[in-house]
């Protein structure tokens, strides 16, 4: 949620500015269309990030704690490759 709240003012600067600025014809006539659509885009990205953020996030965390924990070789590879979360623990 942190990544999100902090993303959010970023990626509504990225979708709202070029509306303004490029496409202001078509906000005067149809403003509330023009309005979801950058703010359903504002919030599709920034939901991305925090989500790509929390994954990688996961990622780290398990490969660190994992490390610590002795296992047997088929789990120590697939870490390597990078396939951990696909395995069952």
């Amino acid at each position: 949620m942190t990544v999100f709240k902090w993303a959010f003012p970023i990626y509504g600067a990225l979708h709202f500015l070029p509306m303004f600025l490029f496409k202001w014809k078509t906000f005067i006539s149809n403003p509330m269309s023009m309005l979801g659509k950058a703010g359903w885009g504002t919030t599709r990205s920034a939901a991305f990030l925090a989500a790509f953020v929390a994954s990688f996030q996961c990622k780290c965390l398990t490969q660190v704690t994992t490390a610590r924990i002795p296992m047997n070789g088929l789990k120590q590879h697939a870490i390597s490759l990078g396939v951990f979360e696909t395995l069952p623990l």
